[in-house]
């Protein structure tokens, strides 16, 4: 993982199971929802660890979870436009999943789920 080599302190837990049957609509949103999640942490926490759970499988859909601490006396000194927020709100919505984003005792978390989409 690129972010691991550039020193970002990420701890996933990945489980994907039939990946092959899942639609490319589902699976460009579970990326982007990660990239998106990850991309805010790094650049609002820089140096604080990353925990990323993300299970995917047609009986369930897909679950994001994406969390770091939030330190108020910590500024990553990065102007934040909430335009990653509100994309992966739309993205999720688009697709009939549901979305929460927000800081909930002391650490700052994206929690997505997304129904299955079989590949056509």
């Amino acid at each position: 993982m690129e972010l691991r080599a550039g020193g970002a302190d990420v701890r996933a837990y990945i489980v994907i199971e039939g990946a092959e049957r899942a639609s490319t609509l589902l699976d460009n949103a579970v990326f982007r929802v990660v990239q998106e999640a990850l991309t805010n942490a790094i650049k609002h926490a820089p140096g604080a660890p990353v925990e990323v759970f993300l299970q995917v499988d047609p009986s369930d859909g897909a679950r994001i979870r994406v969390s770091n601490p939030v330190h108020a006396n910590v500024e990553s000194g990065v102007p934040g436009g909430t335009n990653g927020i509100l994309g992966i709100r739309e993205r999720v919505a688009a697709l009939g999943g549901r979305a929460w984003l927000g800081a909930y005792e002391g650490s700052f978390i994206v929690d997505v789920s997304l129904p299955w989409l079989e590949r056509g």
